[in-house]
């Protein structure tokens, strides 16, 4: 963060006590060498989910993290989580890692079990005469556990852990034992990978629910079913402000009320999703261009006839039009893939495969069938664990099956596209030079295609491993259309890449004339080509409503209501717990005096959250508004309130979907 520079309209502002708008007006934010924001404005409201797009590299993430550490005049009393780090490793178990983001909630329990505990030491040393206990003492724990059960019930902390427990449920996460499955909720963060400590950070903050939520690229850590899951929890169930940077388009017109555009170094506010913003915005370039193509005619007649300079031709222009239009640049990628032609004869199968990994029952994948042609348009689904990138190994021969057989016809070209780029391509050659050596291309024809795949002409002679996750993409992309390949495979294929790019790789699988398998968080892309569903699950791998013309809207609702049903049991054996909780109680508390507690300990948060929002109305004194640095926001946990720093090296690959 050293590295930038930020000015703002008046200096080092004093933020504004509350409200429930932020706004920052004429701000101007630069990197060395490149100014990033340019007399910029922003405004988030509390209730409203931003999205903010723009091509990589331009400062989406920059502006998230000058937020997230304050150095912008966010209120005083938002608190304020930007989720980009993954959680910690420790021998907590996940949901107790969760739980730990609320100390207050973690500290009533805490002190609950001790109370318990100690009536419990006193009610047996006055049964054996092993101790004195005096009356006092007794009565004294006795009250404290009052005290606490009424402020657990009060506060609402009581349902935290169920609370926490459906939250990792959507994301991904199962009830079962932890020796019974690698992705339960209950084994310790330090057995997780990284990818999955990342929704663990993400479940933090959902849980906490912060004045603001930043998320940057979320999706790139889920799977299609918790993608969902996450729709529709940010768009119905979120009470607060969120501002998302994210290339998944149907992610975005899912959670979108407003969408900020990087334009001409300003963010442009444009009401509604991300469809409503595309719409407007070709408008908007539109109108812009032919205003441009009137000022140019009118330059370019001037000049015309010789006697009037540049110069004199620009002011004459200004004189009549007053503030003259830049010609619009619109960011434009062009992906593209040459197929060998639709031949329905000719492709994969696999038949009656079953696999594990270490050749022994019970099977990951049981008779297991699947055919891929070269027409085939189709989309691997499914929950996490289930298979779905081991059943791609299997196409692809990587992995032999323990039972049955994958057999391709002859001569044709399968070819893959994954994450793990030291597998793809020569991290220790420059993009020119691969491009060159492997395609026999010519320094022009090699430039061109990395061109046409949107990475920049100046790190064409940048070693390949010093490139960025998203500029690695590229070059994989580019040898990807060189090869010519009859059947492509892609295992999460929209990561790394701007909203852009992914629209022009959607165009580009339309038009390709060959086969497609694809594993894809990306609603968007599975459903604009057009693909078949098969889902892995269970350890077989099935067509999913193979003739509905909306089969992908019924895989959402199912995975919904699946998704639903494992919450409504997490809420049955936590209100056991409750209730186990509460009998323990009940040895020690009369019930009246409980209840009575409870309301008065309601009645005093009431009355202290009204005290905190009258004060916080209250409007700063004029001449402290300079003298007085920006103070933080009351923090849930001060460690989730402040943007974590995240290193300056860009991860460069993302985690795979955690199979193997």
């Amino acid at each position: 963060m050293e590295v930038f520079t930020l000015v703002l309209e008046d200096g080092n502002k004093e933020p504004p006590p509350g409200g429930d708008v932020f706004t920052c007006k004429n701000f101007t934010l630069s990197a060395p060498g490149q100014t990033l924001f340019d007399n910029a404005e922003i405004t988030i409201e509390q209730g409203k989910r931003y999205g903010i797009l723009g091509p990589n590299g331009m400062g989406k993430t920059t502006i998230l993290r000058h937020i997230a550490s304050r150095d912008l005049p966010v209120p005083k009393n938002w608190d304020v989580i930007l989720v980009e780090q993954e959680a910690k490793a420790s021998n907590r178990s996940a949901v107790e890692e969760v739980l730990a983001a609320d100390t207050t909630t973690i500290d009533l329990l805490e002190r609950e079990k001790k109370c318990l505990e100690e009536l419990e030491e006193m009610e047996k040393a006055m049964e054996t005469g092993s101790r004195e206990v005096s009356a006092e003492e007794l009565e004294k724990t006795r009250t404290e556990l009052e005290n606490v059960a009424a402020e657990l019930s009060a506060t609402g902390a009581e349902s935290a852990e169920a609370k926490v427990r459906k939250i990792m449920c959507g994301l991904g996460f199962t009830a079962k034992k932890p020796d019974e499955d690698r992705f339960s909720m209950d084994r310790p963060v330090v057995q997780f990978s990284g990818g999955w400590r990342m929704r663990i950070s993400l479940a933090k903050a959902l849980f906490l629910q912060p004045k603001l939520l930043m998320l940057d690229e979320p999706t790139n850590h889920l799977d299609l079913d918790a993608v969902l899951w996450l729709d529709q929890y940010l768009s119905e169930q979120y009470p607060h402000a969120v501002i998302v940077v994210s290339h998944d388009a149907d992610f975005l017109d899912e959670i979108c009320t407003d969408i900020l555009h990087l334009e001409a170094r300003k963010l442009v506010h444009y009401k509604g999703d991300f469809g409503s913003f595309r719409k407007m915005h070709v408008q908007k370039q539109a109108q812009k261009y032919n205003e441009w193509k009137k000022q140019d005619d009118f330059r370019k007649a001037l000049r015309k006839n010789g006697k009037t300079t540049n110069a004199e031709a620009e002011e004459l222009a200004k004189k009549k039009f007053g503030e003259l239009v830049e010609q619009p640049q619109d960011y434009t990628v062009k992906f593209r893939f040459q197929g060998l032609g639709k031949d329905r004869s000719l492709g994969l199968n696999v038949s009656q495969v079953a696999f594990s990994y270490d050749g022994k029952e019970p099977w990951l994948l049981e008779d297991c069938e699947i055919g891929v042609d070269c027409g085939s348009r189709v989309a691997i689904v499914g929950p996490n664990g289930a298979g779905k990138t081991t059943l791609l190994n299997l196409m692809m021969q990587k992995l032999e099956p323990c039972e049955g057989e994958v057999r391709c016809s002859r001569g044709i070209r399968v070819r893959q596209y994954h994450q793990h780029f030291e597998e793809l391509l020569p991290l220790d050659k420059t993009g020119v030079e691969y491009m060159r050596g492997e395609y026999n291309l010519s320094e022009q024809e090699a430039r061109a295609v990395l061109g046409d795949f949107g990475l920049p002409r100046a790190v064409h002679h940048t070693r390949i491993g010093s490139l960025s996750g998203g500029q690695k993409a590229r070059v994989a992309f580019a040898a990807l259309l060189k090869q010519n390949p009859h059947i492509i495979i892609l295992d999460e294929p929209t990561n790394h890449l701007d909203i852009e790019s992914v629209e022009a790789l959607i165009a580009a699988l339309k038009k390709f004339d060959g086969g497609l398998v694809v594993v894809s968080h990306d609603a968007r892309l599975i459903k604009q080509v057009d693909c078949q569903l098969w889902v892995v699950d269970k350890g077989t791998c099935e067509c999913f409503e193979k003739d509905a013309h909306d089969s992908f809207e019924k895989y959402k609702d199912m995975v919904l209501d699946t998704l639903k049903e494992r919450e409504e049991e997490i809420e049955r054996l936590e209100q056991r717990r409750r209730q186990e909780r509460a009998a323990k109680r009940a040895k020690h508390v009369d019930e009246e005096k409980l209840k009575a507690a409870t309301r008065k300990k309601a009645e005093e948060a009431k009355a202290a959250a009204a005290a905190a929002e009258a004060e916080a109305a209250k409007p700063a004194p004029a001449q402290e508004a300079k003298a007085k640095p920006a103070s933080p926001a009351p923090a849930k946990k001060e460690a989730e309130t402040k943007a974590e720093k995240k290193s300056a090296k860009e991860e460069e690959e993302e985690e795979e979907e955690e199979e193997e």
